[in-house]
């Protein structure tokens, strides 16, 4: 069975994300969401003098509602860019993967010749899936849904659109989608809708605020190899979840 998931573009991922792409065998960025200026969506969180402290994109000031397709850094992007630079440099100065980290964050933001928001978050994901040797296969929901037909559906039906266009059986959503989604229109279409089962806890290790914080914490302090390694051994993976769905 086919295993898709989906999730809107996030700058500086968290682990959580990671982890659906993992265990699909597609993953659908949906490029034509509609930013919100309040969601996690251009911004996330790193951890500084054991604070919550975040770091984000600064959009063009009439993003807000706009399709992700349409947004682009505002005219003070590069030198914005260079400041979240040297906070993260600053930041993790003493961690023992700091190299790693920085390369990751130089080679997706301050490197870019792009300032549009789709293809960082885009470039950022690719790099992570290449650094844990994640072949999951990665396609933009504007391949097959127009903007015109995503007006015409809601939350379920959109999502059900997913499975359908990728000949999937089974759709992973988060663990918030129990507060909205349909599940009743996946069972008519035969498809397996299960929430997702991911463990932040083995990573509070790593720091001492509460929250999740973006993966470039958990790169700087352990490096690619044992996120992978503990992504593998101690989290559910894709064999797991259609052992349960027998």
């Amino acid at each position: 069975m086919k295993i898709c998931s989906a999730h809107q573009p996030a700058f500086l991922p968290w682990l959580g994300l990671i982890h659906k792409v993992m265990t699909s065998d597609v993953f659908i960025i949906m490029d034509v969401a509609k930013f919100r200026k309040r969601a996690f969506m251009h911004r996330n969180k790193i951890e500084i003098n054991e604070k919550v402290n975040y770091l984000g994109l600064r959009l063009d000031s009439d993003s807000d509602y706009k399709t992700c397709d349409l947004l682009n850094l505002n005219s003070n992007s590069i030198e914005d860019l260079k400041e979240m630079h040297g906070k993260v440099e600053h930041t993790y100065a003493k961690s023992k993967f700091k190299n790693q980290a920085l390369d990751f964050f130089e080679e997706t933001v301050v490197n870019t010749s792009n300032y549009k928001f789709n293809e960082i978050c885009l470039n950022q994901l690719k790099y992570i899936c290449k650094k844990l040797s994640i072949e999951t296969k990665i396609i933009l929901e504007s391949e097959f849904l127009s903007k015109e037909k995503i007006e015409g559906m809601n939350v379920s039906e959109r999502l059900l659109s997913h499975a359908l266009n990728t000949g999937s059986q089974v759709y992973i959503t988060g663990v918030n989608s129990i507060n909205y989604l349909d599940t009743d229109v996946f069972k008519k279409n035969r498809i397996f809708h299960l929430v997702q089962k991911f463990n932040y806890e083995i990573f509070y290790n790593l720091q001492k605020c509460k929250d999740p914080l973006s993966i470039i914490h958990q790169i700087a302090h352990i490096g690619f190899d044992n996120i992978s390694n503990l992504m593998l051994e101690k989290q559910i993976n894709k064999k797991e979840i259609l052992n349960s769905l027998k």
